[in-house]
């Protein structure tokens, strides 16, 4: 499983005409040995860039059990991260600031499943 979105994903995900918020849903796979640690640091910096860009953290925690689903599939973490759009999403990712701490996020992954969602109902009502 990859780490990085294809050209092409990113070109799909750019060209969709949705607007307003938009959730991603991160199923993470940590690599061995330092991968926890690498993560965390990068979970730390990414809070500021968050606050830039006008995101927010939904939600973080580990992986339990899949209740329906492929039971050989598993993830060690979930983060749920809301951003304003996906514009936002995508300047975030061609950020300096970004750019500068993603080294921690990919030495930090073995693998990830990033799910893009938009809301039906916006999130708070």
């Amino acid at each position: 499983m990859p780490k990085q979105p294809t050209p092409e994903q990113l070109e799909t995900f750019a060209e969709n005409p949705s607007e307003g918020p938009l959730v991603m849903i991160n199923l993470l796979r940590l690599a061995k040995g330092e991968g926890a640690g690498e993560y965390g640091e990068y979970a730390k910096k990414i809070a500021p860039i968050f606050a830039r860009v006008g995101a927010r953290m939904i939600y973080t925690g580990s992986y339990d059990s899949a209740v329906i689903g492929d039971p050989g599939e598993s993830f060690d973490a979930i983060a749920i991260v809301e951003y304003p759009n996906r514009e936002a999403f995508l300047g975030m990712l061609d950020s300096e600031a970004y750019q500068a701490i993603h080294p921690h996020r990919d030495r930090g992954l073995e693998s990830q499943w990033l799910l893009a969602s938009t809301p039906t109902v916006t999130v708070g009502d």
